[in-house]
């Protein structure tokens, strides 16, 4: 619903009494609580999907780590071998895991606030300000989490390939390092948040929406009691 129609439901509101209109305050104000109930029901099922791929990649990410030590165990060679052995690999494993427990515990947490506000009795344009925070930090994480991590874990690997064996000397292959790590944040930068902005940016939008529809509802109601 656009602020203009709203206004002109609005006005419609006010003059119910006179012949012809039927549409009440009560009917505004329920058009946008379910249209506010249906947006926050899409964001719950967007952040269900992410959580459903992040308890995916726990396992994955642990298991990875555990069948790279067991590998070492065994003396197997490992196809990273020029780079990274199998216990550094492993090592690069928990840290990511470290990292994606982190962001499911946060990510389940928000999901339970949101539930939790579903059901307060908190004012609506309260809790649509608080789910819009919840969904502006869940951008922030998606975007700065690899900003940070990303490039850890290819400096950490280049680091380990070109100074594993020598120990560190300031040469050329400082360069090699230096450049990943300081371009690599600003692409990751870009990319994650283009690809954020497209998964949650209309629910972004549309909590908007609803909370300046309220706005509008609210002034003119002002205005009709003075």
């Amino acid at each position: 619903m656009e602020i203009n129609d709203l206004k002109s439901v609005w006005k419609k509101a006010n003059d119910q009494e006179k012949p012809g209109y039927w549409v009440s305050e009560e009917d505004v104000q329920k058009m946008i609580r379910n249209k506010s109930r249906l947006t926050i029901q899409r964001i719950k099922k967007a952040i269900r999907l992410k959580l459903v791929f992040l308890i995916f990649s726990c396992f994955t990410v642990t298991a990875s780590a555990f069948l790279f030590r067991l590998d070492k165990m065994e003396g197997e060679s490992f196809w990273l071998d020029e780079w990274v052995s199998i216990e550094q690999m492993g090592d690069m494993m928990v840290f990511m895991g470290v990292i994606v427990v982190a962001i499911t515990w946060r990510s389940i947490q928000r999901y339970r606030k949101i539930i939790s506000l579903e059901r307060s009795s908190l004012p609506l344009s309260e809790t649509l300000k608080q789910i819009r925070s919840i969904i502006q930090s869940v951008i922030n994480t998606g975007i700065y989490g690899d900003v940070i991590g990303v490039p850890i874990l290819v400096v950490w690997t280049m680091s380990v390939h070109y100074y594993g064996k020598t120990g560190f000397v300031f040469d050329i292959r400082l360069l090699y390092i230096l450049i990943p790590a300081m371009v690599l944040p600003v692409l990751v930068y870009f990319k994650n948040s283009r690809f954020m902005h497209s998964r949650y940016g209309h629910h972004m939008q549309a909590l908007n929406e609803s909370l300046n529809e309220l706005e509008v509802t609210n002034s003119e109601k002002s205005q009709e009691e003075v």
